[in-house]
């Protein structure tokens, strides 16, 4: 996955100052700067908590 994302200017889209989301960035990970904000979204557990959500911004 990496290499398509080089292919497709992965490089320059991360750098471009901007903000970026990245859906899968597991598939990635080689490619992604040292400092960066993380955000993890969990949907609800259906048997215990049926509402719930969690979301968690970590930087690193």
């Amino acid at each position: 996955h990496e290499g398509e994302a080089t292919d497709i200017g992965f490089d320059e889209y991360v750098q471009s100052g901007g903000i970026c989301f990245i859906e899968w960035p597991e598939r990635v990970q080689n490619l992604l700067p040292a400092e960066r904000y993380e955000i993890h979204l969990d949907g609800p557990d259906y048997a215990n908590r049926p509402t719930a959500r969690t979301l968690l911004i970590r930087r690193t």
